[in-house]
């Protein structure tokens, strides 16, 4: 493992790691070596050499470029070759080491963590690879008594509310169509060879859990699980890099398409028999709405705001956590169950298989 190195002035590395594990935990092969008033850089060397002696790579924070602690460690990284040092050290810079070091475990080892040790966590969607790991980290998350929320901006916007409560008015509903189509500046970097993350398998990637998770979890949202579930992609290289998710319900279907390979324009659709509901906008912005009756009536509405599009989950999330409603966080966790339900469905019907699907 990585060693992680604090190097500064005084006490103010030690103090800053206490900080840092009392978000964290105690972080293994992380210590931190303060440069006192009355002491020499010979006696802070001798001090840090059996730290620098036992690791073979370490990652060092120092605070002030120049400065004797930023010199003594240099005098050690010039001498060992899998050694870097960065100056400027914050919190923010020592979370983003402790990341970086934990990316050998996945997101849902690190989630578990953070959720025995009693803390509150939000993972980004999609909250885990398929339905056997979002049903262990929920349940452990309420034997906790813990909050855990998925962060998927549409569930928590006036817009996607607004249509939940018009939908009766558009009378039966016969056919949903939901479209994010992005092509990824990443996609021709993987066509060269280039190994990237959103389209490895063994990163849970691909267009499906990438861009069609928000057309899925729009349409869970609105009309609940699905009685079938049939995915057909297109495939590259062992991932989806774009596909087309049927979801069958009593009555009607739904249509989620999702692509990184091309481009196209966002359309959200929902088409009953008394007229239809209709957004031009990428799912996860959940931009205005329009509705357009039969017989001939129209009705606009943008209740969003001028706020960033993640601002509601957020004021959500700490309203949540300061009331201690669980109710409200577990029930949004239902509807992440429900969607990691049909993605795990959606690919066993393409034959996209994960590694951790067989753990």
């Amino acid at each position: 493992m990585t060693g992680l190195l604090i190097v500064t002035h005084g006490n103010f590395g030690k103090e800053l790691l206490k900080s840092c594990e009392m978000i964290f935990g105690e972080i293994p092969e992380c210590k931190a070596f303060g440069l006192a008033r009355d002491e020499s850089l010979q006696e802070l060397k001798e001090e840090i050499q059996p730290f620098i002696d036992s690791h073979d790579s370490i990652f060092c924070m120092v605070d002030l470029f120049g400065g004797s602690p930023s010199n003594v460690a240099n005098a050690f990284a010039k001498q060992k070759k899998n050694m870097i040092v960065a100056t400027g050290v914050n919190m923010s810079m020592v979370f983003g080491a402790v990341e970086a070091r934990n990316m050998e475990k996945d997101v849902n080892e690190m989630a578990k963590e953070a959720v025995l040790r009693g803390k509150h966590v939000i993972v980004e969607k999609p909250m885990t690879a398929n339905e056997r790991q979002a049903e262990e980290l929920c349940a452990l998350a309420k034997k906790q008594g813990v909050f855990l929320f998925e962060a998927i901006t549409t569930r928590y916007q006036s817009n996607y509310q607004f249509i939940k409560e018009q939908l009766p008015t558009i009378g039966k509903i016969k056919m949903a169509v939901c479209n994010f189509s992005q092509y990824s500046r990443k996609y021709d970097r993987f066509q060269n060879g280039e190994n990237i993350p959103v389209f490895d398998a063994k990163q849970a990637g691909g267009a499906l859990m990438d861009l069609n998770l928000y057309n899925i979890q729009y349409l869970e949202g609105l009309f609940g699980e699905p009685q079938s579930v049939h995915y057909t992609a297109n495939m590259e290289k062992g991932i989806d890099t774009s596909g087309v998710a049927i979801l069958s319900y009593p009555g009607f279907q739904a249509v989620a398409i999702g692509a990184k390979d091309c481009q196209g324009q966002p359309e959200y659709r929902i088409e009953g028999s008394e007229g239809y509901i209709a957004q031009n906008s990428p799912c996860n912005v959940c931009g205005a709405v329009t509705i357009h009756y039969r017989d001939g009536r129209g009705v606009s509405y943008d209740g969003n705001g001028d706020a960033h599009r993640m601002y509601a989950e957020f004021v959500s999330f700490v309203n949540e956590i300061a009331s201690k409603d669980t109710e409200t966080c577990y029930e949004m966790l239902d509807h992440s169950l429900a969607v990691s339900r049909i993605l795990t469905r959606a690919r066993a019907d393409a034959g996209i298989v994960f590694p951790c699907d067989e753990n």
